[in-house]
C-alpha cells in the first residue's frame, strides 16, 4: 500500500506563557525536572469517531504505534513548526506531552522563549491568527469507504506516521482545543482508551 501525505488541523483553544514552570507540572512524570520558559499550546488535534473536512476519520490506534516505536523508543522529540515550513527558523518548539485517550489525539506544545520567531508567534497566537494545531505525515495503512450508492464518503485511516505538528492560520477540524518514557527532553506518550481521559 502506498503511503500517503497528510496534513490535518484543528482548532486552538488553550495556550499560556509560563516562567520557570517544571515540566512535571504538564507530564505528570516527576523525573522531568526540566524548567519551561515560553509558550505552552493545549488541545486535541482530533476526535476519534469523527469525519473531519478532509474527509478523513482516523482508528483510535492510528498513532500508537509510531509515537511509540519511533519517538519513545529512539528518545526523540516531535517537533514543532508554523504552517508547516521546514525552515529552520520556522521550527519554533516540540510536544511535550501526547496521549491517545477515549476523545481523541492530545498534545501538550512548549514553544521556548529563546526561539527567533517566539514574539512573533505569541503576537499570532494572542490576535487569534494562528488559530489551529495540524499534523503532518503519512497514512499507511487506510482504505476508502462508500456510501450504499456508491459515492465516496470518507478515508477510513487505520495506521499513520506523524512527523511534526504545525500551529497553523486555517484549520481542517472545527473542534476545539481542549509519560511513557523514562527520559528527560524527549516525548511523553499515554494510550488511554480504556482509563479516565487525564484532562477531564
Amino acid at each position: 500500500m502506498e503511503a500517503i501525505k497528510i496534513q490535518d488541523t484543528t482548532v486552538i483553544g488553550k495556550w499560556e506563557e509560563v516562567n520557570n514552570l517544571e515540566a512535571s507540572a504538564i507530564t505528570k512524570n516527576d523525573g522531568d525536572t526540566e524548567r519551561l520558559n515560553g509558550l505552552i499550546v493545549y488541545g486535541y488535534e482530533m476526535k476519534f469517531g469523527k469525519t473531519n473536512e478532509n474527509g478523513e476519520r482516523y482508528s483510535k490506534e492510528a498513532f500508537d504505534d509510531f509515537l511509540q516505536n519511533y519517538f519513545v523508543a529512539n528518545k526523540l522529540n516531535l517537533p514543532v513548526d508554523v504552517q508547516h515550513s521546514q525552515a529552520i527558523e520556522d521550527c519554533v518548539g516540540r510536544v511535550i506531552y501526547a496521549e491517545t485517550n477515549t476523545t481523541g489525539l492530545y498534545f501538550v506544545a512548549y514553544i521556548p522563549r529563546k526561539v527567533a520567531k517566539y514574539d512573533c508567534v505569541k503576537t499570532l497566537l494572542e490576535e487569534g491568527i494562528l488559530q489551529g494545531f495540524s499534523k503532518y505525515g503519512y497514512a499507511t495503512d487506510y482504505e476508502y469507504k462508500y456510501t450504499k450508492d456508491g459515492d465516496f464518503d470518507y478515508m477510513q485511516i487505520n495506521k499513520f506516521d506523524i512527523l511534526s505538528v504545525s500551529l497553523v492560520t486555517t484549520p481542517a477540524n472545527s473542534v476545539k482545543f481542549e509519560k511513557v518514557a523514562e527520559t528527560k527532553n524527549a516525548l511523553h506518550f499515554e494510550n488511554k482508551k480504556h482509563k479516565r481521559n487525564f484532562f477531564k
